[in-house]
């Protein structure tokens, strides 16, 4: 059942005070009807507007508005009638918020709720109040702060408080909303496939001419597999040397042999195979974060490296040539060794996921809380590393020509390239934290209340570390 109301506040003692500072025994200490200075405070309630003067009888709409009208008036204090202001109100230097009154009465009592619901920023992360250079004493007392959950992997925030050493929180209750899971990362291309070897040239009947070699496949950047072994040329009839050796792969692929003159003549052999290419490396998971720009970051992950191209395949051996003399003929020529694949792209890295804090403060030594509620609720999940992009097929060796083989030898076939490696995952970013308490550059005094904090951010696949959490940490 909700408590029964309160009767309106008395005076202290039977002389009239000066001024009467809002407190939470709502006691009317200047005898104007009301726990506070009526004729010294801006008023503000859900039934107001803001073209209003901010008076008891003319309240304000918005928080922001009775700050701001506190402030050119010179004025120290803001009354908040009990409802909801959907808004992340930014806590003034020297300006105390006061919740809990009723809105038609302006009597104060402690089942009265005057809540602000926070606001998403334009970088997706939430609000619920900032508090930034508070130097002189200032106070927030029986206001309900709540930030919505974060966005895209950004963090909620319950109260940011910059530079706030003289800011004191008395029964406030703070719950921040959860922080948003890493973008995860993008998977890496394919490799583009190795170029084709080049068939060899025919060789000659009679002519006592050798067809030539095949060109190795080639066509790669800088990165990627060196041309394949250039196909051997077919040896001449009228020479005992043979067909030509086809060349060397890039990868140490042995070109085929060249064969002999005779009649008829011999067939070159066959080029090796190029290999295949290893796979890239792997990025590595975020672990933990810092704070950026008085935001939290949780750490990305890291790219993968991309895969290795393959190696390429070696020249077929040239055919040898026929030797009857007056009918000399000329050998076949080997095909060239295909280029190798190359390298799939690595994944790119996860992203860190945004953390829950239901205050956050930097540089806020000697920030006092009181007999108040501070939660936090989940952190988001790092996101997940992208898979490395297949690695590209070989190219095919290219096959020794077979013209006349009754009388000369056929080119050797062209090896054929190797497969590129597939790229690595990149690595997983950092889940997001959740902490009741966190900053760093102060200590906050915390006397009675309840901290909670909430589950911690699972780490992104692969590699990511799971988010810290816990009542407090750095202050």
């Amino acid at each position: 059942m909700p408590a029964p109301p309160s009767p309106a506040p008395a005076s202290s003692t039977a002389t009239c005070a000066a001024t009467d500072v809002p407190d939470l025994a709502y006691v009317d200490s200047d005898c104007d009807g009301i726990d506070g200075t009526a004729a010294k405070a801006i008023f503000v309630s859900p039934k107001g507007d803001n073209a209003n003067a901010g008076t008891m009888a003319a309240p304000v709409r918005t928080i922001a508005a009775g700050e701001s009208l506190a402030k050119a008036g010179g004025l120290d204090t803001v009354l908040i009638a009990a409802g909801t202001y959907p808004e992340a109100p930014a806590i003034y230097n020297a300006i105390s918020l006061y919740g809990g009154y009723d809105p038609d009465t302006w009597q104060r009592r402690a089942d009265l709720v005057s809540q602000s619901t926070g606001v998403l920023l334009a970088d997706f992360s939430a609000i619920g109040a900032k508090a930034e250079n508070i130097t002189t004493a200032t106070t927030v007392q029986q206001l309900t702060i709540k930030s919505p959950n974060a966005l895209g992997g950004r963090s909620a925030y319950g109260l940011k408080a910059i530079e706030a050493s003289r800011l004191r929180l008395e029964r406030v209750t703070i719950v921040a909303g959860n922080g948003s899971k890493g973008a995860d990362g993008l998977a890496g291309g394919p490799g583009a496939p190795g170029a084709n070897g080049s068939p060899g040239k025919s060789g000659s009947c009679d002519g006592n001419v050798g067809g030539a070699g095949g060109a190795g496949g080639a066509g790669g950047g800088p990165a990627w597999a060196q041309p394949g072994g250039h196909g051997g040329a077919g040896g001449l009839g009228s020479s005992p040397n043979g067909g030509a050796d086809g060349l060397p792969g890039s990868g140490g692929a042995i070109g085929g042999f060249g064969g002999a003159t005779g009649d008829p003549g011999a067939a070159g052999g066959h080029g090796g195979h190029g290999q295949f290419g290893y796979m890239g490396g792997n990025g590595e998971g975020g672990t933990g974060g810092s704070i950026v720009d008085q935001s939290w970051r949780s750490a990305d992950g890291t790219t993968a490296q991309n895969g290795v191209a393959g190696t390429s395949g070696a020249g077929g051996g040239g055919g040898g040539g026929q030797d009857v003399w007056a009918n000399y003929g000329g050998g076949n020529g080997g095909g060239g060794g295909g280029q190798g694949g190359h390298g799939g792209d690595g994944g790119s890295a996860g992203k860190g996921g945004g953390g829950s804090f239901g205050v956050f403060a930097v540089g806020s030594h000697g920030l006092e809380i009181v007999d108040s509620t501070i939660t936090a609720t989940a952190g988001g999940a790092g996101g997940s590393g992208g898979h490395g992009g297949v690695g590209g097929t070989g190219g095919a060796g290219g096959p020794g020509a077979k013209t006349c083989l009754g009388e000369v030898g056929a080119g050797g076939n062209g090896g054929n390239g190797g497969a590129g490696g597939k790229g690595g995952q990149g690595g997983g970013g950092a889940g997001g934290p959740s902490y009741a308490l966190f900053g760093v550059n102060g200590k906050l005094t915390v006397t009675g209340g309840t901290l909670t904090f909430g589950k911690p951010g699972a780490g992104g696949t692969a590699g990511g570390q799971p988010g810290g959490a816990g009542v407090r940490a750095g202050i």
